[in-house]
């Protein structure tokens, strides 16, 4: 997992084609998605993030057309014929083996933040704050997320967060954020930070590698592997991130899913992380029911029944979600082995 003398960072497009095609023959229609176990090669000719030419094809250096962007999918190879990659990469194996552990730990844990965006010094890099605040308008209400906007732009302030508790998102731009190392970060945290070779991962050409946020406790992250001119198409939006990541997406489908133009671009941590969903308890004979998956402008309704077959009785009605919030739901009607939420 580490680099080692004469170590090869990148693949040609020959060989990537025939790994791709090989690869491609064994999985059946049922696998949506790849995950990568190595760290590298993690470019392909220098120019493609493996990820992404996995995901679209090589496509002559320009890695295929990002039609899975803010898509509603959960099945992108039978809707699109594509199947979105991440890498299990990081600086030792242990690194992999930590980075797993917390993907399994924040499933459906339903955490409520924190999140940070911030807009630093560095204005080059910082081209996705208008962005990062309309998330932070989004989701800082009751019902939301605990998030958490900064704009330091005129240097009146530190620029990166330190010694910080349960950070979920961290999203900046900087050549190198300080201080990642002090916080403590949330099972399935996404956190990235726009700068030119953050996905060159094992040089960064002297910047730092998204391999960082790995070791410093993230469960995913993206970066580039050439020089994307700071175009904020070629990085995560953060309203489209934790819109599909709260939503119940994994972390392999949220984070391919904010990036619109991923060609130049690899995901790294551990695709199958999923802390947002639905969790139902039974307490004292009333069942209670948080979920994040529910859609505004839908209306649903709680049926039960004491078979899986039927029939069922209907125990509320237009349930109606707000925008970017948890909904919650108690019912205390009777002994029901089974529960659905059905679109009205």
């Amino acid at each position: 997992m580490s680099p080692a003398s004469g170590a090869n960072f990148t693949i040609s497009p020959q060989d990537f084609a025939a790994l791709k095609a090989q690869t491609a023959a064994r999985l059946s229609a049922r696998i949506q998605a790849y995950a990568i176990t190595w760290t590298q090669p993690y470019a392909v000719s220098g120019g493609v993030g493996i990820t992404n030419a996995l995901t679209y094809g090589y496509s002559g250096g320009k890695g295929g057309s990002p039609h899975y962007y803010n898509t509603a999918t959960y099945q992108p190879y039978t809707d699109f014929r594509i199947r979105p990659a991440m890498m299990l990469a990081g600086y030792t194996p242990q690194d992999v083996v930590s980075l797993i552990d917390r993907g399994a730990v924040a499933q459906q844990t339903l955490p409520t933040g924190n999140g940070y965006f911030i807009r630093t010094t560095d204005a080059a890099r910082s081209v996705r704050y208008p962005d990062f605040a309309t998330v932070v308008d989004n989701w800082a209400h009751p019902q939301g997320l605990n998030m958490t906007y900064l704009d330091d732009s005129a240097g009146t302030r530190s620029d990166y967060i330190q010694n910080t508790l349960h950070v979920l998102f961290y999203e900046t731009g900087l050549q190198a954020v300080p201080g990642i190392n002090s916080n403590r970060y949330t099972a399935g945290a996404l956190a990235d930070h726009l700068t030119s070779f953050g996905g060159d991962l094992l040089l960064s050409g002297g910047q730092m590698s998204i391999l960082d946020w790995i070791h410093a406790g993230a469960t995913a992250s993206y970066g580039t592997v050439t020089e994307p001119t700071a175009n904020p198409y070629k990085f995560p939006r953060a309203t489209v991130l934790v819109a599909q990541y709260f939503g119940g997406n994994t972390a392999v489908e949220a984070y391919n899913k904010s990036v619109a133009l991923p060609y130049q671009g690899v995901f790294v941590g551990d695709p199958l992380a999923r802390p947002f969903g639905t969790i139902a308890t039974v307490a004292s004979g009333a069942l209670t029911i948080k979920t994040s998956t529910l859609h505004q402008g839908t209306t649903y309704s709680l049926v039960a029944s004491k078979s899986c077959s039927g029939p069922f009785t209907t125990l509320q009605s237009d349930i109606s979600p707000a925008a970017h919030a948890y909904v919650t739901m108690t019912n205390k009607t009777g002994p029901y082995g089974y529960f659905e939420l059905v679109e009205n």
